[in-house]
C-alpha cells in the first residue's frame, strides 16, 4: 500500500513538475488540482465500500491464504490511491514554481515555502490521526479534508480573478548556463529534492487517506 501511495506522489510530482516549467499559469493548474482532489476524496468514500465488497468476494472465491489475493489487493489499492496521490504529487511543484520564476528570491521564498509546508504537514498529520479520526470518525475527517482542498482551490481562483495573484505574463528571462545544466540533471533524475519534499508534504498532510485505505481493505 505504501509503495502504491509513494508511486502516485512521485509520478504526479514528476509529471506536473515538468509541466510547471512550461506553464504560463502554474497557480491556475494548482487550483484545479486542489478542486479535483476534493472531488476524488468524496468519491473515495463510495469507492471504499466497493473495494471492500470486491475484496471480500475474492477472499471467498480463492480462500484467505491464496497467493492470488496479492495482485488483487494491489490492484484495488492502486484503484483507490493512485488518482488522488498522483494529483497530490503535483500540487507543491506547481505552487513552488510561482516563486521559482524569479532568480533573486528563489532561496528565501522556496526555503520559507518548504518550511511552512513541512510544519503544516506535521501538524495536519497529528491533528488527523490523534484528534479528528478518534473524535468524529473517518468519514467526517475525509469530508473535512475535501472541504479544505476545495477551499484552497477556490481561494487561489478568487485571488487570481481579483488580480491579487496574477499570472506571470512577462517574457521569460534568459536562463544562465548553470541553471540550464541543473534543469537537464533534474529531467534526467526525477527523484530530485523537490519531488521527495513534495512526497513528504503530501504524505503528512493526507496520511489519513492511506489509513482509510487500510481500513477499507481488511486482511483476512
Amino acid at each position: 500500500m505504501l509503495a502504491v501511495f509513494f508511486l502516485g506522489l512521485a509520478w504526479g510530482s514528476e509529471v506536473f513538475g515538468r509541466r510547471s516549467a512550461r506553464a504560463a499559469d502554474p497557480l491556475g493548474i494548482y487550483a484545479v488540482l486542489e478542486i479535483a482532489l476534493a472531488v476524488l476524496a468524496l468519491l473515495g468514500l463510495a469507492a471504499f465500500d466497493l473495494v471492500d465488497h470486491v475484496h471480500a468476494s475474492a477472499v471467498h472465491a480463492l480462500g484467505p491464504e491464496s497467493a492470488a489475493l496479492w495482485p488483487i489487493r494491489i490492484a484495488l489499492i492502486a484503484a483507490v490511491l493512485l488518482p488522488p496521490t498522483f494529483l497530490m504529487g503535483g500540487t507543491l511543484p506547481l505552487f513552488a514554481r510561482r516563486f521559482a520564476r524569479h532568480e533573486d528570491r528563489i532561496a528565501g521564498a522556496i526555503g520559507g515555502l518548504y518550511a511552512v509546508n513541512t510544519l503544516g504537514a506535521a501538524l495536519g498529520c497529528a491533528l488527523a490521526g490523534f484528534v479528528l479520526v478518534p473524535a468524529i470518525g473517518v468519514r467526517a475527517t475525509v469530508i473535512a479534508a475535501a472541504a479544505l482542498n476545495l477551499l484552497a482551490g477556490l481561494t487561489v481562483i478568487g485571488l487570481r480573478t481579483s488580480r491579487v495573484i496574477a499570472p506571470d505574463e512577462r517574457a521569460p528571462r534568459a536562463v544562465p548556463a548553470s541553471a540550464r545544466a541543473h534543469a537537464r540533471w533534474s529531467r534526467r533524475w526525477p527523484s530530485s529534492p523537490a519531488s521527495w519534499r513534495s512526497a513528504t508534504r503530501c504524505c503528512g498532510r493526507d496520511s489519513w487517506r492511506c489509513w482509510c485505505a487500510t481500513r477499507s481493505t481488511p486482511t483476512p
